[in-house]
């Protein structure tokens, strides 16, 4: 039995080599993070050795099985669980536990947690030097470079302003409402194409609830945040932002600023929120 963390780290094993020079060797060759594309492509070099070998990979999006392959689906694990893989990396049993929640149930991003809580503790969203993660979540198994991605990026990257938004119902407003922003940003994003990519994000989990919607895990989420202000923060107006959508978006808008100490314009932003002309004191909330 052989694990590889890549399917690049597969090509780079021999081991395909090996297996066709001793036909009497046998193997079970297991690829983490392991897409369809990669999966097929690993595939075609295994295949023609027949019984010999099994491939077993691991993805990270829901997946149907067709023909000889057989999808297993495995439930996300709890807090418990990753608190035990965050500590692997030598962090407290207590910080585990405590970072345990941002991860989603994810064993890869508790790898990252616990890599950070180590080495850069005060960037937790930074990733490993084996591949982005988050990159990963969000283009699944389509080209990095389709239009698609890009789409995908621009809807996720506004919904990551809020903790949650509703949707559908009578919460139907506060999508119209962030679909219209996301559109004066992408204007091939239109109200129809919001649907479909936030009922493709559904599917893949990355959003969660019913008629509220959120993301997961909530690391993914503080690093779509951080990057939004850190890419849009100097041109922001917290006044004409705040006047653009309803009112019941305003406090899930607010409780995102918890994260501010990791970007230099949410901070400025906190600072004119908070100001003397500021929003919390034109609604009497100082």
């Amino acid at each position: 039995v052989v694990y590889f963390r890549t399917p690049r780290a597969l090509e780079q094993s021999g081991v395909v080599d090996e297996l066709v020079r001793n036909p009497g060797k046998r193997a079970i060759c297991i690829v983490d993070d392991c897409d369809p594309r990669d999966r097929e492509r690993a595939w075609s070099q295994l295949k023609g050795l027949g019984s010999r070998v099994r491939l077993v990979t691991v993805q990270h999006d829901p997946y149907e099985s067709t023909g000889s392959t057989i999808a297993v689906p495995v439930p996300l694990l709890a807090d418990d669980k990753i608190a035990e893989i965050i500590q692997q990396s030598g962090v407290k049993k207590d910080d585990a536990e405590r970072y345990a929640p941002y991860c989603g149930g994810s064993p890869r991003v508790a790898h990252i947690v616990g890599w950070n809580l180590q080495h850069h503790p005060d960037d937790l969203t930074k990733p490993l030097d084996t591949g982005n993660v988050w990159e990963r979540f969000i283009e699944g198994a389509d080209d990095p470079n389709s239009e698609a991605v890009r789409q995908r990026k621009v809807v996720l990257s506004h919904i990551a302003l809020f903790t949650k938004f509703g949707h559908g119902g009578p919460y139907q407003e506060e999508a119209k409402a962030i679909a219209r922003l996301i559109e004066s940003a992408n204007a091939a994003v239109t109200w129809d194409r919001f649907q479909e990519i936030i009922h493709t994000l559904h599917q893949r989990r990355i959003l969660q609830g019913a008629t509220t919607l959120y993301i997961t895990p909530r690391l993914l989420h503080i690093k779509l945040w951080l990057d939004w202000w850190d890419i849009h923060g100097a041109f922001f107006s917290p006044p004409e932002f705040l006047a653009s959508v309803p009112e019941s978006l305003h406090q899930w808008f607010f409780d995102m600023f918890a994260y501010a100490h990791g970007s230099d314009a949410a901070r400025k932003a906190v600072r004119t929120i908070l100001g003397q002309h500021g929003t919390f004191l034109k609604q009497g909330l100082l």
